[in-house]
């Protein structure tokens, strides 16, 4: 699908990102890549963390093409906390 299309579809939305969300970004890929390289992790569970780094890393490249998706974590994952470094969660595997 094209841009236009995804705006067609209300699937994301035009957005002008910043460097600080940009920095958030980078913040939480760089956490649960650490996080993925715990040695007390299961394979499985290091796979999730590491895959979820690479959904960061996907809406970070969405924001800096100038769009958004429509969807918020919540409506993907399901109620969400934020951790007390005040960053979501990492996306479990399902």
């Amino acid at each position: 699908m094209t841009w236009q299309q995804l705006l067609a579809s209300r699937s994301v939305a035009a957005h002008t990102t910043s460097i600080r969300e940009m920095n958030s970004f980078r913040a939480m890929v760089a956490r649960d890549l650490e996080d993925a390289a715990l040695a007390e992790l299961s394979a499985d569970r290091s796979f999730c963390i590491a895959y979820a780094a690479v959904l960061i890393l996907a809406k970070m490249l969405i924001a800096a093409s100038g769009y958004r998706p429509l969807k918020t974590w919540t409506q993907q994952i399901g109620n969400t906390v934020v951790g007390d470094d005040g960053l979501e969660p990492p996306t479990p595997c399902v």
